[in-house]
Parts: C-alpha cells; structure tokens; sequence
C-alpha cells in the first residue's frame, strides 16, 4: 500500500514557486504569510535579513496550519555591491533598480525555512547572475512586457520578454534559486518529509 503523501502549504503568493514546485509534482496549497519583514534599514547583512523574514512566514502559517501539514517559506533578495534590493515598489523605481544592474554580476539569494512536526530545516541557496547591458529603451520595452514590480531586482529570468536573449547574459549556480526557490535543495528533505516520493523525484525533468 501507497503512503499518502502530506500536504505541502507553500507561505507565499508568488506562482513561480508554486510552478517550480509543481515540476516535483506536488499540488501545494497557496497561504502568503500576513507578517512584518527585515528590511535593510533592520538588517545590514542581506542573506541574514532573508533567513530571518523566510523563518517568521512559516512560523506564521504552521501556526494556524494542520499537524502534519509540511509549511514551506522562502525569501529572496539581490546582492549588489555593498547593497541589496528587493522588490521594486514603483514602475519608476523598477528601472532604475535593472539599470543599477545592467552590464554587472550580482547575487540572487533564496533563503528557506520548512516547519513540520519533525522539526525546522532551513537552507540559503546563491546564485551569481551577469545581466547584459541594457539602455533605458530596453528597460522600458522589457517592462511593457514584463511586469516588474512583484519581482525581485525587477526582472525575471523565466520571463524574457521582447528582448533578445532576455535580460540575463549568464548565471552561476541554480536557475530554479533564481526564480525563487531552489528545488534541488529542498526535494531530498520534501521526500524525507513525506510530500513526494522517490518514484516521483524527477517529475518534470
């Protein structure tokens, strides 16, 4: 007999992690989780901010989640130079955020909490990203197309739009991290925890 697998609630309201999580084959329950998150006026080290904001939303959503419901939460930031960004929160401010990043290398850091009944896992995943250089036609048109303003640093690599070749000219690492969830990280503990199974690992490979 087949174990039933567990429900997985995912803490966020982005569906490109719901769409990376469906490549493993698992149905997730969408909850954003409704709490106050590390800004960097908070906190000066943009992975530690990450950690901390992707632990308060599964916190919050195994609060009022089932016992044996599997909660995952992430959170993603960019590292550029000595600063890091977020989600843009204005059109004007979501060109200026990828023309800060056109033509250089930055860091895409996805931190992850999941909280079960056997206990937290957590992990931060990086992944270095050269964006092409873009001038401000090419910001605007990419915008048309692509809306920025949910997406950290205002772009997304899964999304190319009416662009050439995308905005990204080469990554270092995870492409699924930068979409906003490493999923080759967390599938060995979603199979330890019961959501999928080994048969179903490869799933949308």
């Amino acid at each position: 007999m087949i174990a039933k697998r567990r429900r997985l609630v995912l803490a966020s309201a982005s569906p490109r992690r719901m769409a990376l999580l469906a490549r493993l084959g698992i149905d997730a329950v969408q909850r954003p989780a409704a709490v106050d998150e590390v800004g960097p006026t908070e906190v000066a080290d943009p992975v530690a901010a990450a950690a901390e904001n992707a632990r308060r939303k599964a916190a919050a959503v195994a609060a009022t989640s089932g016992d044996d419901d599997v909660v995952l939460a992430a959170d993603t930031v960019l590292v550029v130079d000595d600063g890091w960004l977020g989600k843009p929160a204005s059109r004007p401010a979501a060109h200026a955020m990828l023309a800060s990043l056109a033509g250089k290398t930055h860091r895409v850091a996805t931190a992850v909490a999941i909280v079960a009944n056997e206990g937290r896992r957590e992990c931060v995943e990086t992944t270095r990203v050269a964006m092409r250089p873009l001038d401000r036609r090419a910001i605007e048109a990419y915008h048309a197309a692509v809306d920025p303003l949910d997406k950290a640093g205002a772009y997304n690599i899964d999304e190319p739009g009416p662009l050439d070749g995308g905005v990204v000219a080469d990554i270092d690492g995870s492409y699924a991290n930068v979409m906003g969830l490493p999923i080759e990280r967390i599938e060995p503990w979603l199979v330890e925890l019961g959501v999928i199974d080994g048969v179903d690992r490869s799933a949308g490979r």
